[in-house]
């Protein structure tokens, strides 16, 4: 602890008179003052950081201001006194240097809140500002990228990620194409069944549309998975899958979105798994269903598919990287609500053309 009445017998001359006029020094602040012994008159004051101090010998201290315009100095020429200074700035450089991790601790924490703020509030702000400015052909390359991405993530050396067989691509086409001239996109959707993971299908920037093969067998009927679909055309038409990217690749994007860059190393960090991983808002997930409501109301489909598909994903699987939508009681509720309203009673697909769809991947 700093003695702050500590007094240090010096002497000391002012640069102006050859004589050197005996004082004490003590501290006030982070100041050295200098009173005359005799009235202890102040002479002098002279900051702590300013001080050049040298030891001249054993026993003896020499202090000048580091001002060269200034010629005043201190002497100190006694051992105990000598101790008695050598106390006294020691222990005031520890309570400077205290300070300076109290400083440094407190800038590193509201680096930390800024960093936090950044990702809570300002980058969601920057997605609701920068996604619309973006043009659809853009985000179509954007979307194409981030399915490579994914599929590279996926990619297996003994089998096929993509399932492509003809007759099964064909009805699930059909599908879709019965909802896109009511659906309000700005270009027809891409639909993509894939071997990896639980049932779940997801939305891509660009209108693309993956679905995992494993849904295919959770639902009974197709107009469940047009159901599924018309979720995922809601995202599609709201560019929630652009704002993820937006969200997930952060202050980069915005730099690639500024400079052209959307092939390069600045989309290659935007992994398909991270785009997957990451739950919708509640809001976003509230609208595409509503969206979906609408859409399968006008080609007369019942959404008692999509209820039933999402209480069974959310009764029968723990959701991990896939649970991109889950499936809340809320949601569910909503859509059984609206399906004891709902008319529609359409099939979509004959018996072969549903079969072919959930062979696929065969």
């Amino acid at each position: 602890m700093i003695e702050e009445n500590l007094l240090v017998e010096a002497f000391y001359a002012d640069g102006e008179q050859p004589r050197l006029v005996p004082v004490n020094l003590r501290r006030d602040g982070d100041e050295l003052v200098i009173c005359d012994r005799s009235d202890n008159q102040i002479l002098d004051k002279w900051p702590f950081g300013s001080l050049l101090i040298e030891e001249q010998s054993a026993g003896r201290l020499h202090i000048a201001l580091r001002d060269l315009a200034r010629t005043a100095y201190v002497e100190i020429s006694n051992d105990k006194q000598v101790f008695a200074f050598k106390k006294l700035w020691t222990d005031l450089r520890t309570r400077r240097q205290e300070n300076g991790v109290v400083r440094l601790f407190f800038w590193c924490s509201a680096a930390i809140v800024s960093v936090v703020a950044i990702f809570v509030w300002v980058l969601p702000n920057i997605a609701g500002i920068v996604v619309p400015l973006i043009p659809y052909h853009i985000e179509q390359r954007i979307g194409i990228n981030v399915e490579k991405a994914l599929f590279d993530w996926f990619d297996r050396a003994d089998i096929e990620i993509r399932c492509s067989n003809i007759a099964g691509q064909s009805a699930l086409n059909k599908l879709a194409g019965i909802m896109v001239p009511h659906a309000n996109l700005l270009d027809l959707p891409a639909v993509t069944v894939f071997r990896a993971g639980p049932p779940n299908a997801f939305a891509l920037p660009g209108g693309r549309v993956l679905v995992t093969a494993s849904t295919l067998s959770t639902i009974e009927a197709p107009e469940a998975l047009m159901g599924i679909l018309a979720h995922e055309f809601g995202h599609i038409h709201n560019r929630d899958s652009m704002r993820h990217v937006v969200n997930v690749a952060g202050v980069g994007f915005v730099i690639s979105f500024l400079i052209g860059d959307f092939s390069g190393v600045s989309l290659t960090g935007i992994l398909g798994k991270e785009i997957v991983g990451r739950s919708y808002a509640r809001n976003q997930e509230r609208e595409a269903d509503e969206y979906a409501l609408n859409l399968l109301g006008n080609v007369q489909i019942s959404p008692s598919g999509l209820a039933k598909y999402l209480d069974d994903v959310a009764a029968n699987t723990g959701g991990g990287m896939f649970s991109s939508h889950p499936a809340t009681a809320e949601r569910v509720a909503f859509l059984q609500a609206a399906s004891q309203k709902s008319t529609g009673n359409r099939k979509v697909l004959t018996d072969d053309e549903w079969q072919a769809l959930k062979n696929i991947c065969n």
